[in-house]
């Protein structure tokens, strides 16, 4: 089903470049608690949230996200960004609210850059043909999974983007 959303570039290309993401629906948003600069309540905490491009929005997400970037979470518009809400029931009222809601929104061209310039770096790992990660959080640090797809083999040092002070490498053929 993803290959036929529109956005199915942009999130190609965050997954190339090395950004970690998950999908969130309108319906988990309104579920979302901000702690601090972090979104918590959706099985993981998260720094940002990237609005894909989209024509129409409903008026209760719109307003939860304005809510977020008020409590310092960024929220980031891929441009274009919405331009109208779903649906006919009280379409001038939510409509008149939507387009005035509207004007507080930026719209980014660069993503990459705009996710860089809130503080959340990709895994340069990523630059190398054929490196692929899975990257989980836990208490005491982050698990990665790390697998070459690639032709070649790789023999040099790979820097991973979160601090770490001991790691394991473990080979799925022998433990």
């Amino acid at each position: 089903w993803l290959e036929y959303l529109d956005s199915i570039y942009l999130l190609h290309d965050l997954w190339r470049r090395g950004f970690c993401f998950d999908f969130v629906s309108d319906k988990q948003i309104e579920t979302i608690n901000i702690d601090g600069q972090s979104m918590v309540g959706i099985g993981s905490n998260y720094q940002a949230l990237v609005v894909p491009s989209c024509r129409f929005m409903p008026l209760e997400t719109l307003l939860r996200l304005l809510s977020f970037q008020k409590q310092g979470v960024p929220v980031l518009f891929v441009s274009p960004g919405p331009t109208d809400v779903p649906g006919y029931s009280r379409l001038e009222t939510r409509r008149k609210e939507f387009n005035e809601l509207i004007r507080e929104v930026s719209v980014c061209d660069d993503l990459e850059w705009e996710l860089e310039n809130v503080g959340i770096n990709r895994e340069s790992l990523t630059d190398f043909r054929g490196m692929q990660f899975i990257r989980r959080s836990h208490d005491d640090g982050h698990y990665y999974f790390l697998v070459n797809q690639g032709e070649d083999m790789i023999d040099e040092w790979i820097n991973l983007e979160v601090d770490f002070e001991t790691a394991f490498i473990m080979d799925p053929m022998s433990g």
